[in-house]
């Protein structure tokens, strides 16, 4: 009898995934993973085979290669096991992998006509797919080696890659397309190509559209210039991707995407740009090619990714880009504007786009970038004036222009935290849950008001990390409105009460 109680493979796999190796959501682009329980997961396939059972398939979901030691090492071990086991990338559901140096890979034992030779006979793929991956063979960077391996891994959800300029194998993988034909263009279709090539054509290839994608993660390699989103529409385009992410994408009137990227039915409702170069004809460009957009968070890059583009090729003018919001913006829920790194932003009004986005739920912006400086006055509008009815949480980011050791700034501080009082009492924002104000390191005296209903905390938070910063330090004011106080405050009809300023709230 054995000493080791029989537990069912069900139960076996929810105690094994505790292991599994997952891609963060919370600051993806640093490219940190905790990857130490990997180990655990290859003694378990060691331990017997009822454990490598169910413990090989864990092991193979989530294949994290970017950030870690000896990428090309490792890259060349998984695609010795997927030539060994094409079946074993049916596992995949996540995969990351950045870049790798082929004479690296080469010299650890990387057979690029292995990898053809089983491309030929155990994986369904178009053949201009598999003619073109072996036109690259022979040069010195070697194929797209992201392409190469994703091909083995048809039930992938969520891609994390590397940039590469003109890269028509994976752009034609991520856009979705079965034929693989890439850039489409009219009377170019895979039956006639075929035709021509002797090959007989058909409707889709197993190994070969991605149909379960649904997260697509691109960033470009290095910290200085940006990639073309030319470079990368194909990952616009495809039917199934809910949710974008990039690092370093350059959008602008000089290279928006082509033609057959609006007649297209994407169903993108997440966009993440990071460290982005963008104007407004880039974005009217984006709300053209992502109509269903709902979540959309643009952080301007600084100089070095604008660098190459000329002084006057490039402007991010807010009154532009407030008019394409107001046209476009409608369908947003969620809208996140950070001009912080940006010397080339232009304008500071249009207060009135973000009024008139009402279907808009959670709102982070610059409050100079839609209001101006207020060093205008009393001409300038109060916060209250320009958000819209509807939104339930706000976040204000740093405005570079406080020093808390000035007395201006001391008297512009005062009259934020009046604003802010003023957006919660006035009864206009009957959703409102959450504010967060984003402050100088060194400017953390409480907020002056009490407001019955809500509560206070101001704490310090490590904000703006990049792979090339360790970011910096804000003191972070945070007034959450309290759920019973909601419900007391609902049911009397007459929105939050107000309690003079008798006394202050400690963080």
């Amino acid at each position: 009898m054995s000493a080791t109680p029989h537990l069912p493979n069900e139960v076996l796999a929810q105690i094994f995934g505790y292991f599994e190796c997952t891609l963060p959501v919370k600051e993806w682009w640093m490219n940190e993973v905790d990857v130490s329980p990997v180990a655990t997961l290859k003694s378990l396939c060691l331990t017997c085979r009822a454990f490598r059972h169910v413990a090989q398939p864990l092991l193979f979901r989530n294949v994290i290669i970017w950030g870690r030691k000896d990428e090309a090492t490792l890259f060349v071990k998984l695609m010795k096991a997927l030539i060994g086991r094409p079946g074993l990338g049916h596992h995949v559901r996540t995969f990351s992998f950045g870049w790798y140096d082929e004479y690296e890979a080469r010299n650890a034992g990387l057979s690029w006509p292995d990898v053809f030779d089983c491309m030929d006979h155990k994986l369904d793929l178009p053949p201009r797919f598999k003619a073109a991956m072996r036109s690259c063979c022979h040069e010195a960077s070697g194929p797209d080696a992201a392409a190469a391996a994703m091909v083995f891994m048809p039930n992938l959800q969520l891609v994390d890659i590397m940039a590469l300029s003109d890269d028509d194998l994976l752009s034609g993988m991520l856009s979705g397309r079965p034929d693989g034909v890439w850039p489409p263009s009219g009377g170019d279709s895979m039956q006639h190509q075929e035709a021509l090539d002797g090959t007989s054509a058909k409707k889709g290839y197993a190994n070969f559209g991605l149909p379960l994608l649904k997260e697509i993660r691109i960033q470009h390699p290095g910290n200085e210039m940006s990639t073309d989103i030319l470079d990368v529409e194909g990952a616009l385009l495809h039917p199934g991707v809910e949710t974008v992410r990039t690092v370093g994408i350059h959008w602008t009137a000089d290279n928006c995407t082509r033609d057959w990227c609006r007649d297209g039915k994407s169903t993108i409702r997440t966009l993440e740009l990071r460290e982005c170069i963008i104007d407004d004809e880039g974005l009217e460009n984006m709300f053209q090619q992502c109509p269903a957009l709902e979540s959309l968070s643009i952080q301007l890059g600084d100089a070095r990714r604008a660098f190459g583009i000329g002084e006057d090729e490039w402007y991010f003018d807010l009154r532009k880009i407030a008019n394409v919001l107001q046209k476009h913006g409608s369908s947003l829920r969620t809208l996140n504007f950070h001009t912080q790194n940006s010397e080339d932003v232009v304008g500071g009004h249009g207060g009135q786009a973000l009024r008139d986005l009402t279907g808009l739920r959670h709102l982070a912006f610059d409050k100079k970038d839609f209001m101006g400086s207020m060093m205008q006055g009393d001409t300038e509008p109060f916060l209250k004036d320009i958000l819209p009815p509807n939104l339930e949480t706000l976040y204000l980011h740093y405005d570079d222009m406080y020093n808390p050791s000035s007395y201006a700034t001391a008297a512009r501080h005062k009259a934020m935290e009046q604003e802010l009082h003023f957006v919660i009492t006035c009864g206009q924002f009957p959703n409102l849950r959450e504010i967060k104000l984003e402050q100088h390191l060194h400017d953390n005296a409480p907020f002056e008001y009490s407001i019955m209903g809500w509560t206070c905390k101001v704490f310090t938070e490590d904000l703006w990390h990049r792979p090339v910063s360790t970011g910096c330090a804000r003191t972070i004011i945070a007034l959450t409105r309290e759920h019973q106080r909601q419900d007391i405050a609902a049911s009397a009809g007459t929105g939050v009460g107000f309690v003079s300023n008798s006394h202050e709230l400690a963080g």
